[in-house]
């Protein structure tokens, strides 16, 4: 439950399963510009980190991430970036407690870099005028892919 002494790193909220983390782990580390970057996940229903990601060198930080307090444990004015991945991808619910760590993150720290995962695409816009610098929307990019 101790501070994490970071900086530049990435922070991810949100785990719904292992195997989507370790795909954006894999893009992260594939990418010459994040490769080496630290990554923290805070997550406030998991309570230990898979050993998988641990052993990947995964920082984790147990809590809401909509609180300071918990922000603060990961770090996040030192953060570069801060990717909020929906906690269900079939659940449009997901998208306001994007929103809510969306606001929170922008609201404390502007600087950072700010990338979230949406459902519906009628949020997209939403979570733009929260702050957000990208958002990815799941059923346009299925739809896309389709």
């Amino acid at each position: 439950m101790s501070d994490l002494r970071l900086e530049g790193h990435t922070i991810v909220s949100h785990y719904s399963r292992e195997t989507r983390l370790a795909g954006v782990l894999r893009e992260l580390q594939s990418d010459p510009d994040t490769s080496t970057v630290p990554v923290v996940l805070i997550d406030d229903q998991l309570q230990e980190l898979p050993p998988a990601l641990r052993e990947q060198g995964i920082k984790f930080v147990a809590g809401d991430p909509t609180k300071e307090s918990v922000l603060e444990r990961a770090a996040f004015r030192s953060a570069k970036n801060a990717i909020i991945l929906a906690r269900d991808p079939h659940d449009p619910r997901s998208d306001h407690d994007n929103l809510a760590v969306s606001l929170t993150i922008e609201q404390l720290s502007p600087d950072i870099h700010t990338v979230a995962e949406c459902i519906v695409p009628e949020r997209v816009a939403l979570l733009k005028r929260a702050g957000c610098d990208s958002v990815v929307c799941l059923a346009e990019m299925t739809s896309a892919l389709l």
